[in-house]
């Protein structure tokens, strides 16, 4: 018997800052933004059950963070330059997991991103084919809180060094 491709194709309607990781069974999704800023994806495959996952990414919870917010500050001339979008400094985080069951060759799922309450739901998910919610919570990284306030510091001690240094420069000179 030959198994049928099965089609889902995701639509994650939320705000242009809501970056956000899409797994299917482990394997992450590619997601291009339409004309409304709504990202979408299709996901191909032979199973009857896909697990949909989106989690928010931000750039402080990698594992070298501060090395590269320290590299970035720097190129970007102190900071004036930079074309980086702003983390989130309230280290607001997403984490959603569906199971999404495949009844037919070609499904549409929607997940609509909710405003952030503390423990609620992180969004509303509509689709033509039976979901199953696992997790769907909206959470504060208390980490990335903690690293946000860390490059606030470092970003506000290294002005001061370089005004320090600028000034000694100017003074010595006269």
């Amino acid at each position: 018997m030959k198994m049928i491709k099965k089609t889902l194709h995701i639509k994650i309607a939320s705000g242009p800052r809501f970056r956000c990781r899409l797994t299917a069974d482990g394997v992450p999704v590619r997601l291009a933004c339409n004309r409304y800023g709504n990202r979408e994806g299709t996901v191909h495959t032979d199973r009857n059950q896909v697990r949909i996952r989106i989690e928010t990414v931000d750039m402080l919870s990698g594992p070298l963070w501060l090395l590269s917010e320290f590299f970035f500050f720097l190129i970007s001339v102190f900071g004036i330059f930079d074309v980086r979008h702003p983390y989130d400094r309230s280290g607001r985080a997403v984490r959603c997991s569906f199971l999404v069951d495949l009844d037919r060759p070609q499904a549409r799922l929607q997940c609509v991103a909710l405003p952030f309450t503390e423990g609620g739901a992180a969004c509303s998910v509509t689709a033509d084919v039976p979901v199953r919610e696992e997790e769907n919570r909206a959470f504060t990284d208390r980490a990335q809180r903690r690293r946000a306030k860390t490059v606030r510091m470092m970003k506000f001690l290294l002005w001061a060094i370089l005004i320090v240094c600028t000034a000694g420069a100017v003074f010595s000179s006269l």
